[in-house]
């Protein structure tokens, strides 16, 4: 038998086994995705249907038959601000580029939202700097050489022009204002409470099962095995 001062794998940290955290962003993903999807019981937020892990990381789909793509980017409260040279902001804005060549007029906006600070600053190492000036009416030749570059890059992760990018973030909006890490769960509460009327007269305990059920239909989701409705939602209880 081994002592009790030997390790065991049940009491060591495990290293080099990205899982757990893997796991800890998608659920992540899955609680905000729910906290979306009460948007559904809300008429006057315009959202018919919620899919997750189809073609963006959360799809919202209008009653006029046209979608707004978000991509849900998070990091540690200790990790560098986002900036445009990033991997993940590049990527995301070809992304949603790619879907505006391939689905013409189909997509009213695009978000990247993310839980970390985006750096804010006057030039174009700031997302929320170039998505305004591309915004700003003025043409891309004079936006200046780094938010031409800029675009250039994207339209090469892409495969599509400048001009196909400059459409697409036209329609491409940046927030900072998704909750941290730790802090999804209490945000899912209070949109669940806000907007779902029951949530009013219902035990904690009841809006709890709600909550977790309503967790559970979106990573189900997120497998393509369900997409979410405003009357399943409704039934969540």
């Amino acid at each position: 038998m081994s002592s009790s001062a030997e390790p065991t794998p049940d009491g060591t940290l495990a290293a080099g086994d990205p899982g757990d955290e893997t796991a800890r962003r998608y659920y992540y993903q899955w609680t905000y995705a729910a906290s979306i999807c009460c948007l559904l019981l809300e008429d006057t937020l315009d959202v018919a249907e919620v899919f997750l892990e189809h073609h963006e990381d959360v799809l919202l789909k209008h009653s006029n038959g046209q979608c707004t793509g978000i991509q849900v980017k998070t990091r540690d409260s200790d990790q560098a601000l986002w900036k445009t040279s990033d991997d993940a902001v590049k990527s995301s804005l070809a992304r949603f580029a790619s879907l505006d060549v391939k689905f013409p007029e189909v997509f009213r906006a695009f978000r990247f939202a993310t839980n970390h600070p985006i750096l804010a600053s006057k030039d174009a190492t700031s997302l929320k700097y170039v998505l305004g000036q591309i915004g700003s009416g003025k043409p891309l030749n004079e936006l200046g050489s780094k938010i031409i570059n800029f675009v250039g890059r994207v339209a090469k992760a892409a495969s599509c022009s400048c001009d196909e990018v400059w459409g697409a973030l036209l329609k491409t909006h940046a927030f900072d204002d998704l909750p941290k890490l730790n802090d999804v769960e209490t945000r899912l509460l209070a949109d669940v409470t806000n907007l779902w009327a029951p949530a009013q007269t219902y035990s904690l305990g009841v809006v709890t099962k709600a909550i977790r059920n309503l967790v559970d239909r979106c990573a189900r989701a997120s497998s393509l095995r369900k997409r979410c409705s405003g009357l399943e939602i409704s039934r969540i209880s």
